[in-house]
């Protein structure tokens, strides 16, 4: 199945995914097989569909079909950081553990 049916499927299935690019990405990872309950190891990681290709892959999906979507309190904080240019970037604090 290509990347492209698979993504769908999960966004079709798991509406919390339509929120979330992490939780969408690990699930695509469960499925592959390469990250569990556990965690993921760094080979797996190595070996596991890029994290840029499935969020990419979901943004072509939900533009073409609007009901997969995330919801509305989501999509208003995403148009916010559109409006942004970018510049989030700079601002955004990052917690390392």
């Amino acid at each position: 199945m290509k990347l492209y049916d698979k993504v769908k499927n999960i966004l079709t299935l798991h509406p919390e995914t339509r929120d979330s690019d992490k939780k969408l990405t690990w699930k695509i990872w469960e499925i592959q097989g390469v990250a569990d309950f556990e965690g993921i190891n760094y080979l797996s990681f190595l070996k596991a569909t890029s994290g840029d290709s499935i969020t990419r892959a979901a943004r072509m999906i939900k533009q073409k079909h609007p009901e997969l979507r995330g919801t509305l309190k989501v999509l208003a904080v995403k148009q916010k950081k559109q409006e942004e240019k970018g510049t989030f970037v700079f601002r955004e604090q990052i917690n390392f553990l």
